[in-house]
């Protein structure tokens, strides 16, 4: 894992400092590359070779040069094919070299055939052009702009401010933000950055000043083509969790003591036979309190015991939670409404102080496997337009936040968010388009983000086995009639019907058959607090706070849990990064 950083015109000087601000992306190599057309900067978290010998950025036959950031996880098959294809030999192991001569001999082409997460920068000397990639789930960052002076990007927006961009606020974007508590691609709050959308690529034309864009990678899927077979299922989940493991870093699986991070451990231990399983607990007052916030982590100790891992049980009190809100919120450099993310910080901390460097977890699940209270709802639609108001309607938030300056209205919204929305992926089946919109919107923008973001922060890198393009692709063709009920009773009985039949018999039933409680801070007692109020939410919620956007807010209309937790996230974020109206 690593960060990649780069302009086009010279400054050996900035992109050093760009570099080291993002030293935590990568504190075990760095490297830079420079000529009178661009400058790259890399820092790179080794995880697959020992020695390390593909330090980046990787120069090639002295004509490209390639920076990346991830892991290509089918990256042996394609190197056999370019062996065989191309009569190749390679000098190192890595995935690396792969992708810097799949690029070399196909281009754009060999993008299509990646299955993993990464962030690319493809230097082509001769066409003095260089392309930009984010992998079609959008598990690694990628932010750029372009200027008078070109196109510069990095990993890291902190990085990429540090060349003297403006700070100043996306109106638009921060409206979205009001509506949904994240901003969706290519938008950022900040007017002066914007960040690739999963599956896009950008090529610019150095010379000419001049970049085009495509989706170049989503994933291909049917609604009707494929069965559902559970033992399919249980080792497509299998071959995930396999690929996730490439390297020779300790890994650390977040344990929920949901159905998703469960399937992950029921496959992982058929390659580790003691893994290290980590669990939030909450400190509560009262037993009420103990039972509906710590139900999961008694699953989840329960299960450890019966998997014999090697578990953590990680308590997080009030005090601890309110130490990690404001580095938690600079580390994310964007504000998203996700009253539990201080505890995520806090999690991560204690799994890099325990020498975990690549972490696992079941996030995606959720998306792909109807997992939410709001696909009882989905209905038919006709083009992606209708699917993106549909998701929207079922999902913004349904308490308004008050701020002068209007915004956007609904259709607004679906407006900006149709111009990129890749309409030619979508199929026949009318769940499946609802999830395709989620994995390309929310889980991205809410979760995988913030994973890669806090995870990051302490050096380490996350991996989503149920994220990968071959599983969503696998998923996405199997009919929607077979993942929802509507037929049974309940809230919850009616979800996730794929992972439940697949894993009926191979997981305990008390898994299986728990009720879906979500991961949550006891909110009330917590955010409620005298000392969250009166040292933190209180002064953020009044003007003088932060005088850039002061004028922002009605604050006397503010009211309510989201309101209060959106403007407060937003309002510390924009005092960090000195923003301004």
């Amino acid at each position: 894992m690593c960060g990649i950083h780069g302009f086009t015109w010279q400054g050996q000087q900035q992109i050093d400092q760009m570099i080291t601000l993002s030293e935590s992306r990568g504190p075990d190599a760095e490297g830079s590359y420079k000529d009178s057309y661009i400058s790259l900067g890399h820092n790179l978290l080794a995880i697959t070779e020992a020695p390390i010998v593909s330090t980046q950025p990787w120069e090639m036959h002295d004509r490209n040069v390639l920076c990346y950031n991830g892991e290509i996880y089918n990256y042996q098959e394609l190197k056999s094919d370019i062996q065989s294809k191309y009569n190749h030999s390679f000098e190192t192991d890595s995935d690396t070299e792969v992708l810097a001569y799949g690029l070399f001999y196909e281009g754009i082409e060999f993008i299509k055939k990646l299955d993993g997460m990464y962030a690319i920068a493809w230097y082509d000397r001769d066409k003095r052009t260089v392309t930009l990639a984010r992998d079609s789930s959008g598990v690694k960052p990628l932010y750029y702009n372009k200027g008078d002076k070109g196109l510069c990007f990095s990993s890291s927006i902190k990085s990429l401010l540090s060349l003297g961009l403006d700070r100043n606020l996306d109106h638009a974007a921060f409206a979205i933000y009001t509506n949904l508590g994240y901003v969706p691609g290519p938008k950022t709050l900040l007017s002066s950055v914007k960040k690739l959308v999963p599956g896009e690529v950008i090529t610019y034309d150095i010379r000419n000043d001049k970049y085009t864009s495509e989706f170049c990678v989503t994933p291909k899927f049917s609604g009707s083509q494929i069965d559902f077979v559970p033992s399919e299922f249980r080792e497509a989940v299998s071959d995930s969790v396999k690929k996730c493991l490439m390297g020779r870093r300790p890994i650390g699986l977040f344990l929920s003591g949901g159905l998703d991070s469960s399937m992950i451990l029921h496959e992982l231990v058929n390659y580790d036979n003691k893994p290290k399983t980590f669990t939030t607990r909450f400190e509560c007052s009262g037993k009420d309190s103990e039972d509906r916030f710590n139900s999961d982590a008694d699953i989840a100790l329960r299960l450890s015991k019966e998997y014999n891992t090697q578990h953590t049980d990680f308590v997080i009190t009030l005090s601890n939670f309110l130490d990690a809100v404001e580095p938690c919120i600079e580390a994310l450099e964007e504000p998203r409404f996700n009253k539990n993310t201080p505890a995520y910080y806090l999690l991560n901390q204690e799994l890099a102080r325990q020498g975990i460097v690549v972490t696992l977890s079941g996030d995606g699940g959720d998306e792909i496997f109807t997992g939410y209270k709001h696909h009882k709802f989905v209905r038919p639609q006709s083009g992606a337009g209708n699917y993106l108001t549909q998701w929207y309607n079922l999902t913004k938030f349904k308490q308004s936040i008050p701020f002068n300056g209007g915004g956007l209205t609904s259709s607004s919204v679906i407006g900006y968010l149709a111009k990129w929305f890749p309409c030619s992926s979508m199929c026949e089946d009318h769940m499946n388009n609802h999830l395709f919109v989620e994995t390309l919107t929310h889980l991205p923008e809410d979760y995988l983000i913030r994973n890669d973001k806090l995870g990051m922060n302490f050096s380490m890198e996350g991996r989503f086995p149920l994220t990968l393009k071959s599983f969503k692709e696998y998923i996405l063709s199997i009919n929607s009639s077979k993942k929802i009920s509507l037929k049974h009773e309940g809230l919850t009985k009616p979800f996730k019907l794929l992972p439940k039949q697949a894993y009926r018999g191979h997981l305990p039933d008390y898994v299986i058959d728990k009720m879906k409680t979500g991961w949550s801070i006891p909110t009330s007692e917590w955010l409620s607090s005298k000392k969250f109020r009166g040292e933190f939410l209180d002064p953020a919620l009044k003007k003088g706070y932060h005088q850039g956007t002061d004028d922002l807010f009605n604050f006397n209309s503010i009211r309510g849990m989201k309101p209060e937790m959106t403007v407060f996230y937003f309002r510390v974020w924009a005092k960090k990064y000195n923003i301004s109206l």
